[in-house]
């Protein structure tokens, strides 16, 4: 199944460009890339993010004590970030988020969020580097894939230190909830964040 798309390229002519359900439309990705449009969209989009984070992360607060992050990290599904913007735009996106919990107290494990999270951010736009082929678009596979980078440096933290040293958890509990953590973010993660993609980039959004 293809979708027709609309391109406005350099304000004048319309190119219509046939894209499969499982890809976004073609898009320049530079893992460098500061330009002001870049770091205005990136810091938008973070704010965003940081809403919904800071809701989830009151809920896991409320519910587990601000040790668990299931909601957290459910809700990071919306962290494109790295993918669309690069290493330097995605990295401003997923800090906003740590910076707001941190001021707000929402959770006791705040101010760590910006090293896994910078590490997620790192990983992610590194991942989407080496897969994704120039002139073309991201498919939901290339986002898997790249995703899977990200997942593994942001979980790899909580159960070698953050849950055994810092929260105590035993050895049984850090292995099921080490596990449960990277299958959401693995898993879930690239669905949504997929959806948000494809939508911004069709309606010129961005770039």
């Amino acid at each position: 199944m293809m979708a027709t798309t609309s391109r406005d390229m350099g304000g004048a002519a319309q190119i219509r460009e046939r894209v499969p359900w499982y890809s976004t439309v073609t898009y320049d990705f530079k893992l460098w890339r500061v330009d002001l449009k870049t770091i205005v969209a990136s810091v938008l989009w973070g704010i965003v993010v940081a809403v919904m984070l800071n809701i989830a992360e009151r809920l896991d607060s409320a519910i587990f004590g601000g040790t668990f992050f299931l909601f957290g990290a459910a809700t990071q599904a919306l962290a494109v970030g790295p993918a669309l913007f690069g290493l330097p735009g995605g990295w401003i996106t997923l800090v906003i988020s740590p910076l707001f919990s941190t001021l707000t107290a929402t959770t006791p494990l705040a101010p760590i969020f910006f090293f896994t999270n910078s590490l997620y951010a790192i990983g992610t736009a590194v991942g989407t580097y080496m897969v994704k082929r120039e002139g073309k678009g991201l498919t939901i596979l290339q986002l898997y894939l790249a995703n899977a980078v990200g997942s593994l440096l942001i979980t790899l933290p909580y159960p070698l230190f953050i849950w055994p040293v810092l929260v105590g958890m035993t050895p049984n509990l850090v292995f099921k909830t080490g596990l449960i953590l990277f299958l959401e973010f693995a898993l879930g993660l690239p669905i949504l964040s997929f959806v948000v993609m494809k939508r911004a980039l069709a309606t010129r959004l961005w770039p």
